[in-house]
């Protein structure tokens, strides 16, 4: 189940992203899906469940060096900054899908705008989700930093708005809050946010 961190917003995983796209009927019913993974198409997700099919109609796709694409020094000319598309049984789902792998080298600094703003513009109409593959490192990373911004807290602060809402992804423990610096679960892996204001650590270590 997605997690509500304030009203019309959740974040979740890859399973919650699929109930959002596939079932009408789920409570609640999102009407926008920010997806935060390794890849923007929707076989990534579709890929996930055999026989799973949703359909898509692409809005808008923005390529770094491209016209109408914001400047981003960091990103080479031709990578895929991110897709807007309507999804869904009868495309009533827009979603943005901004590809990211869950590593060190990846920075989100440079698709952090946007996924604000289209979780600001989903809020004003309904539900939002925010997902990557775990629910753990990109999507709480993300939703994080929107607090930090509509709210005009500190980190420490939003911080704890994640508080009892991460599980481990080694042995799917509930974990007790959300620290930038890593939590050490009772099995004895490490995790930790890929994506800071400032790079650090990959999602998991094990001792």
């Amino acid at each position: 189940m997605p997690h509500l961190v304030r009203e019309r917003l959740y974040f979740g995983d890859i399973k919650d992203a699929i109930a959002a796209l596939t079932d009408s009927s789920s409570t609640p019913t999102f009407t926008h899906v920010l997806s935060v993974v390794s890849s923007a198409s929707i076989s990534f997700i579709t890929d996930c469940r055999p026989g799973l099919a949703i359909p898509t109609e692409e809005v808008r796709r923005v390529v770094a060096g491209e016209e109408g694409a914001p400047p981003t020094a960091a990103v080479p000319p031709g990578t895929l900054m991110r897709v807007v598309e309507r999804a869904g049984e009868g495309l009533r789902v827009t979603r943005m899908a901004v590809p990211l792998r869950d590593t060190e080298e990846e920075n989100l600094l440079d698709h952090l705008e946007p996924c604000l703003d289209f979780i600001d513009d989903g809020r004003k109409v309904g539900n939002v989700l925010v997902h990557c593959f775990a629910g753990v490192s990109r999507s709480a990373s993300i939703i994080v930093a929107y607090l930090m911004r509509s709210e005009q807290k500190p980190l420490e602060v939003e911080e704890g708005a994640l508080e009892g809402k991460l599980s481990c992804i080694h042995c799917g423990a509930r974990l007790g809050y959300f620290n930038w610096s890593g939590i050490q679960c009772n099995c004895g892996s490490w995790v930790t946010p890929a994506f800071q204001i400032v790079k650090s650590k990959v999602d998991i270590s094990t001792i």
